[in-house]
Formats: structure tokens, C-alpha cells, sequence
């Protein structure tokens, strides 16, 4: 049981992290429209309550551009 949960807890960072760095890189170049999915879809990935707060905020930030 425990290892289900190390394993879920790495799962989450990771996705977080590759949302973290899609958006970034979409805030880099804002006119492209693939960095612009690569991002949405990143972030529609962040599934878990703990990813909530990130989530909102990576989706506010696409959001100003």
C-alpha cells in the first residue's frame, strides 16, 4: 500500500513539473499556438486535490497572454 502511494505522489510531481515547464516555455514564445496546446494539455493532466492550487495558477497565467 505504501508503495502505491510513493508511486502516486511521483506520478503527481512529475505531471506538475512538465505542466510547470510547458508553461514556461509557452510564456517564452506566446504567439505559438502548439506551445500554447502543449500547455493546456500539461495542465489538464494536474488531476490530483494536492495539484489544485498549481493547476489554477498555470491556468491563470495562460490566460494573460
Amino acid at each position: 500500500m505504501f508503495d502505491n502511494q510513493v508511486v502516486g505522489i511521483k506520478n503527481r510531481v512529475k505531471s506538475e513539473n512538465e505542466a510547470k515547464t510547458a508553461v514556461s516555455n509557452y510564456q517564452k514564445d506566446a504567439m505559438n499556438q502548439n506551445k500554447y496546446k502543449t500547455a493546456q494539455q500539461a495542465i489538464s493532466k494536474l488531476t490530483s486535490s494536492y495539484s489544485k492550487g498549481l493547476k489554477d495558477s498555470l491556468n491563470k497565467t495562460t490566460c494573460d497572454f
